[in-house]
């Protein structure tokens, strides 16, 4: 596994992804991923002009967005989380998108 590209400051859940997490151990493996490829600037499914807002965020500091599509397989019925990094690095949060 590569090393991160940012600092990941304390890892939170939103009730939602910590309650699927709980009852779903395929899907609490595809979080522990997307927690892995976002700290490596993997952002998943993200347009061109976010791409670029990220790389401009890890370059002059923001906060870092990620969006990742969960397989039919994982077995939930959400269809994509999100993994969002404070701008000043002391939080990253993974949430569904209605709990924003």
């Amino acid at each position: 596994m590569s090393s991160s590209v940012f600092p990941l400051g304390g890892i939170y859940l939103t009730a939602g992804v910590h309650q699927l997490s709980e009852q779903h151990q395929a899907f609490q493996s595809f979080v522990a991923f997307c927690i892995s490829q976002h700290s490596q600037g993997q952002w998943g499914s993200l347009c061109v002009s976010d791409q670029a807002s990220n790389q401009a965020a890890l370059e002059h500091g923001g906060r870092l967005f990620s969006s990742y599509s969960i397989p039919a397989s994982v077995g939930v019925s959400e269809p994509r989380v999100w993994v969002i990094t404070e701008s000043d690095r002391s939080a990253t949060t993974v949430l569904f998108p209605g709990e924003y």
